[in-house]
């Protein structure tokens, strides 16, 4: 059985060094600026063990959620550093994650679209990917400051740190990366990067997304 390529085509990886680890996820415990030297780096969400937060940056302006919305238990003002599992920042081209090891410290690495990715075979070219964030027409969409809050029929609440046009079909982004076996050249998507948020197709009048 041969092993693919470790490295996802047109994608770099880089370790943080421990301060920027520890600095982000402190950032993220307080609902502060986190310290990201990536100016591509628009959004950022906090998984704790039992909320999560999500911020994003607006004229280099970092915003938390829990900051300008006040109504959810789920997204308290800020929580325990040592209830930190995970920390995604995030923009077109680049992706941050710090995460807690079994031992309560932190590390944490970047990926980084790359330039030149556009001249590798088509079949190994990354692929930009868009998914629904609303499924149903009773799905109710609300917008503050800059952040949208979806109520799902099922009592789910979901917070996103972009604005959607209400008009419009609200998408959340990804880009997925391949490798290729160099012996049988079997392709699979080695990783997958989250890009962003955009408004999609015009909705119908029902609420119901337009048929292309």
């Amino acid at each position: 059985m041969s092993a693919y390529a470790t490295e996802p085509a047109g994608l770099t990886t880089d370790r943080l060094v421990a301060d920027q680890a520890i600095g982000i996820a402190e950032a993220s415990s307080s609902a502060t600026p986190p310290p990201v030297v990536d100016a591509g780096v628009k959004f950022a969400v906090a998984e704790f063990d039992h909320c999560y937060n999500v911020a994003h940056c607006v004229a280099g302006e970092w915003v938390w959620a829990s900051t300008v919305l006040r109504r959810s238990a789920t997204m308290p003002a800020s929580a325990p550093l040592h209830q930190l599992n995970r920390v995604r920042l995030f923009g077109a081209h680049t992706e941050i994650i710090v995460h807690a090891n079994e031992e309560g410290h932190f590390a944490g690495f970047q990926h980084t679209h790359a330039a030149d990715a556009q001249d590798l075979p088509p079949y190994l070219q990354p692929r930009a990917r868009t998914y629904l964030l609303i499924g149903t027409p009773s799905t109710r969409l609300q917008c503050q400051d800059g952040f949208s809050v979806i109520d799902h029929p099922s009592g789910q609440v979901a917070v996103i740190p972009f604005e959607f046009d209400k008009e419009r079909t609200p998408l959340g982004g990804t880009r997925e990366h391949f490798t290729a076996d160099p012996v049988t050249g079997a392709v699979r998507v080695a990783a997958v990067t989250w890009t962003g948020f955009s408004n999609g197709a015009p909705l119908a009048h029902d609420g119901r997304k337009e048929s292309a």
